[in-house]
């Protein structure tokens, strides 16, 4: 079921895409940011992998939990990035980012991940029928 709003894409699970072999990007703005930061240690996420002709790709699952490294060293950097101001450690405008992006690397989630489906050339590969 999906849902409306910020937050994962559909209820519990967050679903990430990005063309074969490039990292997967994450986007956090400045009011839900750090409310979405924390649901995605908790949140399941599915990583698809595509191809640029779009005719074969792979799906990845990871556990939110599985991801927390990530998420963890995300959370200071995002609230540095987001500083009021008039705190003295606030970055310059200039230096403030209209949205705060990380990325997973596809490689992590191609040794980490549990692969899901595979499709080859427009057939279903995996699992097999």
């Amino acid at each position: 079921m999906g849902k409306g709003g910020y937050g994962a894409d559909l209820e519990g699970i967050e679903i990430k895409s990005a063309i074969a072999g490039s990292s997967f990007e994450y986007q956090y703005h400045l009011n839900t940011g750090l409310d979405k930061l924390k649901e995605d240690q908790v949140v399941d996420h599915f990583f698809c992998s595509y191809a640029a002709d779009y005719q074969s790709f792979q799906v990845f699952y990871a556990e939110g939990k599985s991801l927390t490294p990530f998420f963890s060293k995300w959370i200071p950097e995002y609230i540095k990035n987001y500083r009021k101001a008039d705190d003295p450690k606030a970055l310059e405008a200039s230096e403030r980012r209209q949205r705060f992006r990380r990325s997973i690397p596809f490689g992590w989630v191609s040794k980490n991940g549990q692969l899901v489906m595979e499709v080859a050339g427009g057939t279903l590969v995996f699992p097999a029928k």
